[in-house]
């Protein structure tokens, strides 16, 4: 089996890399520059689109915003598309998620052409809730293995009520007793493994500034997972802003991982049973 470390870099590559713009944007509807402007808000009305791209000889990517259709042709209120609104299809999700977020509309650009757009909404897609989803995970892998190299197995449930350390005591036995050769600290929840890691020396400061910070940091990504494994929208009762913050606090924290590992190994050195 690959090291904790391994693993992670492995698993956060696929994060990084693998989901692309391209599976969340929506096709951008167009019409010619000659379409009265009167009859383009209707379009756009009827479809519930806020914007459509406009369809001209010039190579540059044009659009037109509903809400400033008057009198006239589309051309008359036709504007350029500025290249800090467009990505490319293959960017990563990931790369772009503060700044669709930021600026809640970009426009997509596949072979040269602006043909798609990609919105805030469109982050409640699946493939966005996978890659959110493996933040989450992944955070809860780190900080597994940061108590199982911290921590002997006779350690850390000291860290623990009685009450949910005897809950955990009963539920790895019935798993047992299925085969599920799991660890009992693959039993436990993510808000004990911060409450292990809060207690066990100054273990936290491998993860944030203070106690009360990493408390913060964890109840936040509770909420995110609670919010993608019951089909909630990733933000709700977080916003989005406050969500790129902590899903990106959660990647530094994955990301330096091997580092991390490297301390744990020389100042947290267990003794083992």
């Amino acid at each position: 089996m690959k090291r904790p470390e391994t693993q992670i870099r492995s698993l956060l590559r696929l994060i990084d890399e693998g989901i692309r713009v391209e599976l969340v944007a929506e096709p951008l509807f167009s019409l010619p520059a000659t379409t009265p402007a009167e009859e383009a808000a209707s379009l756009l009305e009827e479809k519930g689109f806020d914007y459509c791209g406009v369809d001209q000889s010039d190579a540059s990517p044009y659009l037109v915003e509903r809400s400033q259709l008057a009198l006239g042709s589309v051309a008359d209120f036709a504007t350029e598309i500025q290249e800090d609104r467009i990505v490319d299809a293959d960017a990563s999700l990931w790369s772009v998620l503060r700044q669709i977020v930021t600026q809640e509309v970009l426009f997509v650009r596949t072979d040269g052409k602006v043909d798609s757009i990609v919105t805030v909404a469109d982050l409640d897609k699946q493939p966005s809730r996978l890659m959110l989803f493996g933040i989450v995970s992944m955070m809860e892998m780190v900080m597994h293995a940061t108590v199982t190299h911290a921590c002997t197995s006779t350690e850390w449930p000291l860290y623990l009520s009685e009450d949910r350390k005897n809950m955990y005591e009963e539920l790895h036995r019935k798993r047992l007793e299925k085969n599920q050769e799991l660890d009992l600290l693959s039993c436990t929840q993510l808000c004990d493994k911060m409450t292990i890691i809060s207690k066990h020396r100054d273990l936290y400061s491998l993860f944030a500034e203070s106690k009360s910070k990493l408390k913060d940091l964890v109840n936040r990504i509770g909420t995110i997972r609670d919010n993608l494994a019951h089909s909630h929208p990733p933000a709700q009762g977080i916003e989005w802003n406050k969500l790129v913050e902590v899903v990106e606090q959660a990647h530094r924290i994955i990301a330096s991982y091997p580092m991390t590992y490297s301390v744990i190994q020389e100042k947290y050195r267990r003794t083992e049973e």
